[in-house]
């Protein structure tokens, strides 16, 4: 709702703010590593952590207490992203994976929820994000490419390799067809993802 911002640490909590008068308003304790990435589920009940544990952690805000524990990544998570329904979420790994964990299914134990991999970056995965329809997955890697998947099959759509070094940042537009890309070469890009073009250069 835009009130309240997250943070993850190398101490090994995560803090929720509130905005207006910059409180910490909850102090998450309880990882077992450096906290890398955050993120709110849709409907700001839930924070998403990835860590150097190779597990994503999921925790119920009211409470403030650990949830769900998703494990079956094979290296640290770098990254994390829940689609925009809630019923999925992305992790950007270590290993150069995208693994996609469904959220919706009625299964008791998280722990073994089915993961899918996406394969494809040669080196590890920085920065994963969602379209705004949750039809499309962008990664950014240290190989230096932005991929572009397919939410459903899983597929590759297409590649971008104009940056000159680590791609540590993505973003969607939230109303153009239109992907924004921060890179360790000083430079930001806009990406149209109708033509695939890149259209400016910051």
């Amino acid at each position: 709702d835009g009130n309240n911002l997250a943070s993850g640490s190398e101490d090994r909590t995560m803090r929720l703010w509130e905005l207006g008068r910059g409180q910490c308003l909850k102090n998450l304790q309880g990882s077992s590593n450096w906290v890398w990435s955050v993120a709110f589920s849709p409907d700001g009940q839930a924070l998403a952590s990835g860590q150097g544990d190779r597990m994503v952690h999921l925790w119920d805000l009211p409470s403030g207490n650990p949830s769900e524990t998703l494990a079956g990544a094979q290296s640290a998570i770098w990254s994390v992203a829940f689609s925009p329904d809630g019923n999925l979420l992305a992790s950007g790994n270590e290993d150069g994976n995208v693994y996609l964990w469904p959220l919706s299914d009625s299964q008791s134990n998280t722990q073994h929820r089915t993961r899918r991999s996406l394969s494809g970056h040669s080196k590890s995965i920085w920065t994963v994000a969602f379209s705004p329809t949750g039809d499309t997955i962008a990664s950014g890697s240290a190989d230096q490419s932005i991929k572009l998947w397919d939410a459903n099959s899983g597929k590759c759509r297409h590649t971008f390799t104009d940056h000159q070094h680590w791609v540590c940042s993505v973003a969607f537009h939230p109303k153009q067809n239109i992907l924004a890309s921060g890179s360790y070469d000083r430079t930001i890009k806009l990406w149209n993802l109708e033509t695939n073009d890149c259209i400016e250069t910051w």
